[in-house]
């Protein structure tokens, strides 16, 4: 059986914190056509430069590679306990080989 990972998530013992992102609006327009711009011209260093000395005001707008991959995480895991808890019904005369324990047989 698989295992559930850790690296962000801690489910099931501790539920999911959802994230509020919001569209770009006004406040951030500039910086965001800045790093556009930065970007669009090969200069990759500058993007990230207004992008760390503005992560907390872009925080909201941005969903990044982190984001996505506790995203992932925490959909694996949760598939991994929803099979752990999913119960089987039976309907045969014998007693099925592979049932697991709370699942049901009836004969």
């Amino acid at each position: 059986m698989a295992t559930y990972t850790r690296h962000y998530s801690h489910y099931p013992n501790e539920i999911y914190t959802p994230h509020e992102f919001r569209d770009a609006d006004n406040s951030v327009g500039n910086l965001i056509n800045d790093i556009k711009q930065a970007m669009a011209s090969g200069h990759y260093d500058d993007a990230q430069r207004i992008m760390s000395t503005y992560a907390g005001t872009l925080e909201p707008y941005v969903l990044n590679t982190e984001h996505i991959n506790m995203i992932e995480e925490e959909t694996r895991n949760l598939e991994i306990f929803a099979k752990s808890r999913q119960q089987a019904v039976f309907y045969q005369e014998d007693e099925p080989e592979y049932a697991q324990i709370d699942d049901v047989w009836i004969s």
